[in-house]
């Protein structure tokens, strides 16, 4: 079983209110006047409130023609909090954090408030607003629906044996090789395995 082709939202409102308490964008409501020239010409204010995607009409259809094993709506909670719930207990999600190309707003939101990319997929939707899952068999069929009905997808992983979690790799969660010389009390290795426990890096340790 395989995650299916998944289409993208329009804008993050459902999360706005978050990003005036992180950003304190109520303490200085200026912000939302500034046009970064990522943003295209958009202001923060504009990008933050643009309509919501729906997607009921796509959806429904591919539900009629395709076996679907399960749906899951990307709101707060993100990737770590929504997915496991369509999962089985002994299955993970893998979800290729390079399959799509993370919409600016969410960029410079990082970038503005210094957020960690594990904490940013896991409040934020990133650019994907539903996930299908689907058999592999059937993942020609969701791409034949969804590209006839006019809408973006992408391929985000696969469903494979584990815990009833969402495995973020690729992109920011690339995993890192490094070497670590352990002298003295071993300060050096205990940083680096205090940082392995993140979500964000994932350390191979070779004494």
């Amino acid at each position: 079983m395989s995650s299916s082709p998944c289409p993208p939202p329009a804008s993050i409102p459902t999360v706005s209110r978050w990003c005036a308490k992180f950003f304190d964008i109520d303490g200085d409501p200026a912000v939302l006047k500034t046009a970064p020239a990522e943003l295209g010409g958009k202001t923060l204010g504009e990008a933050l409130l643009a309509p919501t995607k729906i997607y009921v009409k796509p959806v429904l259809k591919v539900l009629e023609e395709v076996d679907v094993k399960g749906i899951s709506h990307i709101t707060g909670g993100g990737f770590y909090d929504n997915i496991p719930r369509i999962l089985p207990e002994d299955c993970d999600a893998e979800v290729n954090a390079e399959a799509w190309e993370i919409p600016v707003v969410f960029k410079k939101l990082q970038e503005w408030g210094n957020v960690p990319w594990a904490e940013m997929y896991r409040t934020f939707n990133m650019g994907v607003g539903m996930v299908l899952v689907v058999a592999p068999s059937e993942a020609d069929a969701v791409r034949a629906h969804l590209t006839e009905a006019g809408e973006t997808f992408y391929e985000l992983g696969k469903v494979v044996p584990g815990h009833k979690e969402t495995i973020m790799k690729g992109g920011v969660f690339l995993v890192h090789k490094i070497g670590v010389l352990v002298s003295g009390r071993g300060s050096n290795l205990q940083a680096v395995m205090t940082v392995s426990l993140t979500d964000i890096c994932r350390w191979k340790l070779r004494l």
